[in-house]
C-alpha cells in the first residue's frame, strides 16, 4: 500500500513541471470529405487532391483559421495530399500553438489561411475534478491523467488499461463504452488513473 501511494505521489503531485513541457494534440474542429468529380467541377479545380469542408465546429481551430463550409483545402504547410487520410496523416504531427499554413480554393478562387492551432479540448466532468500530468518515458514524457470525485478525501483507484487500438483515450466521447464504465465509477466514489498512449 504504502509503495502505490508513493507512486501516486510521483505521478500526480512531483511531475507539474512535466505537464507543462508536453503539448496536446492539435484540434482541426471540421467534418471533412474527399474531393469527389462534381466537387471538382464545380470549384474548377485542376484535381481531386484535397479535402472539402463539409462544417467548421464553432471555437475549433478551423473556426479561428477561418475556414468556412465549401472551402477546399488543397495544401497543408506547402504540402500536396491527396485525400483526408493523407491530410490527418500530415495534421497528427501538429501541436497546440504550432502555426498553419493552408491553401485553399474558395468559390473557385485560391487564398491562403495561416494561424496558430489551438489544442484538443481538457475533459471536464461536473461531478469530478481532472488532472493533467506527465511523466517520464524513455527520451520523452507520457501524458497522466487522474480524474477523481470532487473534493477532498481518500478514494479507492482504478488504474485503467486501454485496449489495442491506436486512439487517444483523453476526453472521450460521452457514448465511448470506456467512457460509461470509468465516469460510472467515478460517481461512485472512485477516483481514474489513465496513462496516455504515446504521441498522443
Amino acid at each position: 500500500m504504502k509503495k502505490i501511494t508513493l507512486i501516486l505521489i510521483v505521478i500526480f503531485f512531483c511531475n507539474s513541471l512535466f505537464s507543462q513541457e508536453l503539448k496536446r494534440r492539435a484540434q482541426f474542429g471540421a467534418d471533412i470529405e474527399n474531393i469527389s468529380d462534381s466537387i471538382k467541377i464545380a470549384n474548377k479545380l485542376s484535381s481531386t487532391n484535397g479535402i472539402f469542408i463539409i462544417n467548421v465546429k464553432k471555437n475549433s481551430s478551423s473556426d479561428k483559421l477561418g475556414l468556412l463550409p465549401g472551402d477546399v483545402v488543397v495544401k497543408i504547410n506547402g504540402k500536396i495530399f491527396v485525400n483526408y487520410e493523407e491530410f490527418f496523416e500530415i495534421f497528427s504531427k501538429l501541436k497546440e500553438g504550432d502555426n498553419v499554413k493552408l491553401d485553399i480554393v474558395r468559390k473557385s478562387k485560391p487564398k491562403t489561411l495561416q494561424g496558430l492551432l489551438l489544442g484538443i479540448p481538457l475533459s471536464s466532468y461536473s461531478y469530478a475534478d481532472v488532472i493533467y500530468d506527465a511523466v517520464p518515458l524513455k527520451n520523452g514524457l507520457i501524458r497522466s491523467i487522474l480524474i477523481k470525485p470532487k473534493g477532498e478525501g481518500k478514494f479507492p483507484i482504478v488504474f485503467f488499461i486501454q485496449g489495442y487500438n491506436c486512439a487517444s483515450i483523453d476526453n472521450m466521447v460521452g457514448f465511448h463504452p470506456y467512457e460509461k464504465i470509468l465516469m460510472g465509477l467515478v460517481q461512485r466514489g472512485y477516483a481514474i488513473c489513465k496513462i496516455e498512449k504515446p504521441g498522443m
